[in-house]
């Protein structure tokens, strides 16, 4: 059976009509263009997996006539997937860079990607959930499928109902990674004005992680939000509440030297933190740096002398941090944390740019481009097909995405 949702819409499945019977005259005029209706399948369950490390060509997509079905732990409830995401942490995955066999913590193949989700618990609840609430989650890998089973403890229920599954399924990974970063050690994090008076400096120009950086500490009240970047970038960084500079620190080290509470930055594809003297000449005395990475939970501080011996007499350290650490260390404040960027979300604190959404089977086609990605992408698994609306209402053309 086959159901449609407008192109644009976050209603849920139950509420769609079976693609025969809709008609213009029963559709309300939408409050902004629809350009595409959506059919949707509603029976069986798909997922993609690879089952080998490597290129976007081992990724394949899988159909079984019915959701997974083994003997589930006693905190575990399967959870019916309405959007995920593909992001860059899911090639680094495939190609064995995250959790790969000489990891501590290999991830087995085959492996369906996928870190963040939203959904609808299908099976029975328990202590914690009912069937029929709205989670999210994070998981290392298993999101790009229709359904999963996952750990209640790690869910966070929606109890909100009008922020949209698009957004939701944006904060897990991206968002709880710039919330984290910047309220590093900080227990009165939720507090309105959390970062007021302080000053940030963001290495790196746009890119999802950093268009959040900024989001969210605007949202904390942050006095001044630096972002680097090329000068074709400036107006993107201005138009998101940063303050753009140039990558070369010489144009405005003499301006901001000791003044920064807080830089972060991010890893190169080796591990090597991005990082120059004239950074760390940004910090006051007290200022601390934050390096997102890969998973390594082994590092999470260490000491700024590696960038130069001088700094050993200071208070500054270097913070490793990466949110899959951080949600296996400490589920709690990290599902504490996810809950109050929902609230964040609600209020329209939050504005993630998305740029595409895609089917299941065009997951790997979609890892092809990830690391140029200047937005993020969503996968619906269950998209089989959309349609064309033309002027008059009718169905000249047809795309089928199965």
């Amino acid at each position: 059976m086959m159901k449609i949702r407008s192109g644009r819409s976050t209603s849920s499945m139950s509420s769609a009509k079976p693609l025969g019977q809709q008609s213009t005259a029963e559709t309300e005029t939408p409050s902004e263009p629809v350009n595409y209706i959506y059919g949707y399948e509603t029976a069986n369950h798909a997922y993609v997996a690879f089952l080998e490390r490597g290129g976007s060509e081992f990724v394949k997509m899988y159909e079984h006539p019915a959701p997974p079905s083994f003997e589930k732990m006693s905190s575990e409830v399967l959870v019916m997937v309405d959007v995920s995401t593909v992001s860059p942490s899911d090639g680094c995955i495939r190609r064995g860079e995250w959790w790969g066999d000489g990891s501590r913590t290999p991830l087995t193949l085959p492996i369906i990607p996928g870190s963040a989700f939203v959904g609808i618990i299908e099976s029975e609840g328990n202590r914690l959930f009912q069937k029929g609430d709205r989670v999210l989650s994070l998981v290392r890998a298993g999101a790009n499928s229709r359904h999963i089973i996952t750990d209640s403890e790690r869910l966070v229920k929606v109890v909100f109902d009008d922020v949209q599954n698009d957004i939701l399924a944006c904060l897990p990974e991206i968002y709880l990674s710039a919330f984290q970063c910047l309220h590093y050690g900080q227990t009165r994090r939720y507090r309105k004005n959390a970062l007021w008076k302080k000053n940030i400096l963001i290495l790196g120009g746009v890119s999802t992680i950093r268009r959040a950086l900024v989001e969210v500490a605007k949202a904390a009240g942050a006095d001044a939000i630096y972002v680097t970047g090329r000068e074709k970038e400036f107006s993107q960084i201005a138009s998101v509440g940063g303050l753009p500079l140039s990558k070369d620190p010489r144009h405005w080290l003499s301006i901001l030297m000791g003044k920064m509470d807080l830089v972060i930055g991010l890893e190169d594809p080796y591990g090597t933190p991005q990082l120059k003297y004239e950074h760390i000449k940004a910090l006051h005395s007290n200022g601390k740096v934050v390096v997102l990475g890969g998973p390594n939970p082994e590092q999470e501080v260490m000491d700024l002398d590696p960038i130069d011996g001088t700094l050993k007499r200071t208070k500054r350290k270097l913070v490793h941090y990466n949110v899959f650490d951080s949600w296996e260390s400490n589920p709690r404040q990290a599902t504490k944390d996810l809950l109050h960027l929902v609230k964040l979300a609600k209020y329209g604190e939050l504005k993630p740019f998305i740029a595409e959404k895609i089917p299941l089977n065009k997951v790997a086609q979609a890892h092809d481009g990830l690391d140029g990605q200047p937005g993020f992408v969503l996968c619906e698994p269950w998209i089989i097909g959309k349609k064309d609306l033309s002027e008059n209402g009718a169905f000249p053309t047809s795309e089928v995405l199965w």
